[in-house]
This record gives structure tokens, sequence and C-alpha cells, in this order.
């Protein structure tokens, strides 16, 4: 990861997440997401059941090709086809609508990535390398899991309830 990324948290409930693509890889992305209250909508030709049954009131499956009129500036496009062709053509319509792009088979194009989560809501603690050396990632992330009881949930929950 070079000095040109920056980690950030964003409030999901406000975004609009378009997965392109049905497979294992999207079901990974979308699962990330699902909890988040995030806008989700999956966009491919064939979708797998494993998302299909999560589909509800924030998660939209349309089986079919995307294209340029799924994309709007502010959107997080996520690029999870085992085609590379259909990967490049949807980041460039993507990014010509202002939309931000994450290619999983192309870390170096992403425009955002999703890091590695420690969750001990409230306490979220964030590993990445942009992409570029995920065996690393999961590495630290499992070292930071082992170090931060699950107790630290309650603990930040309780310490949540004092705040004026």
């Amino acid at each position: 990861m070079s000095n040109s990324h920056l980690p950030l948290v964003i409030n999901a409930s406000r975004a609009r997440f378009y997965i392109i693509g049905g497979g294992a890889v999207a079901a990974r992305k979308v699962k990330t997401l699902i909890d988040t209250g995030a806008m989700i909508y999956v966009i491919a030709p064939n979708i797998d059941n494993a998302i299909l049954d999560l589909a509800g009131d924030r998660l939209t499956c349309h089986e079919r090709v995307a294209g340029e009129e799924d994309y709007r500036a502010g959107d997080y496009v996520v690029l999870a086809t085992d085609d590379k062709a259909t990967n490049e053509h949807q980041a460039r319509l993507a990014r010509s609508s202002g939309a931000w792009v994450c290619r999983t088979d192309e870390p170096e194009d992403n425009d955002f990535s999703f890091p590695a989560v420690v969750d001990r809501s409230p306490l979220k603690v964030a590993i990445s390398t942009g992409g570029a050396t995920p065996a690393l990632t999961r590495l630290v992330r499992d070292r930071i899991e082992a170090f931060i009881p699950t107790d630290y949930s309650r603990l930040g929950q309780w310490l949540e309830s004092l705040r004026l």
C-alpha cells in the first residue's frame, strides 16, 4: 500500500453499493455489507442462491448485465466477476458516472477497498494492505483478534452509555 491510501470509516447506512457479479466473491462482499444498513444491489446474469437467499429490504438482486444507467456519482461499485474484460468495462462505466470502484481482480485499480475487521462493537479495528498482501492482512487481523477480548464489546457499550 502506497502513501496514497487513506483508511476511512463511512456510514454505510447512507451508501449505495453495487456488486457486479453473482458468484462466491460477490457473496462474500454481500455478507460483509448486509448488516451495515447499506443499500445493496447485486447485478449479474446469474446470481448464486447464497446471495438470492439474503435478498430483502436492503438487498436487491437483478439477473442481467449491468449498464451505464446503473451507476451514479457517489455510489460504491464492487466488481466481482471472474472476467477481467467485464471488470475493466464496468470500471470505466462506473467511473464515468462518478462512482467509486473496487475491483476484486485488480487491487491496484481500486478507488476503495474492504479492510479486514476485528469487530468488538462499538470498537472496530480495520487492517489493510490495500490489497497488496492479503495473507499479511489476515495474519495481523488474527493476532489482533486474539489480543482484544470479546468482552471489550460489553466494555465499549457500557462506556458509550456513560457518554453525555
